[in-house]
Parts: C-alpha cells; sequence; structure tokens
C-alpha cells in the first residue's frame, strides 16, 4: 500500500561537538513527512525504515506511523569523520504492521 516514495525526512541537528580534525559527536533527531496521497492515511499502521547518511557509518532506524499521526521524539547520535559534514536521511523500507 505505502513505499518508501511517500515519505521523505528532514534530519536536524540538535547538539554538535567537534574536535577539529578528529571529526564530531552530533545529536540529531528527524522530522519525517508523508508526501504520498492523503486518503491513503485512513487507518493507516505502517513501520518506516530509514537510513542516516553523513557520519562514519550510516545509521539504520525507524518510526511507526498510526493513522495521521507520526510521534517521533527521539534523539539519535552519531559521529562523523570531519566537521564538514552534512547529515541526510532516506527511507529504506515501509512494513504494514
Amino acid at each position: 500500500m505505502f513505499s518508501a516514495s511517500d515519505f521523505t525526512i528532514d534530519v536536524i541537528v540538535t547538539k554538535s561537538h567537534c574536535f577539529g580534525s578528529a571529526g564530531c559527536n552530533v545529536s540529531y533527531t528527524i522530522t519525517p513527512h508523508y508526501i504520498g496521497s492523503t486518503a491513503d492515511l485512513a487507518g493507516a499502521d505502517v513501520r518506516v525504515i530509514y537510513r542516516v547518511l553523513g557520519g562514519e557509518e550510516p545509521v539504520t532506524d525507524s518510526f511507526t506511523l498510526t493513522g495521521t499521526s507520526v510521534p517521533y521524539t527521539d534523539e539519535s547520535t552519531l559521529e562523523t569523520e570531519s566537521s564538514d559534514y552534512k547529515l541526510t536521511a532516506e527511507v529504506t523500507q515501509v512494513v504494514d504492521q
């Protein structure tokens, strides 16, 4: 019913502690956006799996969409290779619950 292309995710950096050329410890949260057909949201209960890029290693995580609500408030952390980082997220899979 839903596909990865129905969602986009903004990554918001909430804290960043950098160590010169040694990289940074970065805390972030996400803001998911549903960009598919709004008619499809009625009664929806799906898990959205996504990957955050821009750190030393990609981070895979997920959130649950229930109807029109995405109650996502978690904060995550990762390490970067330099202070010149840009975090992005991509949806990799959507699974019906």
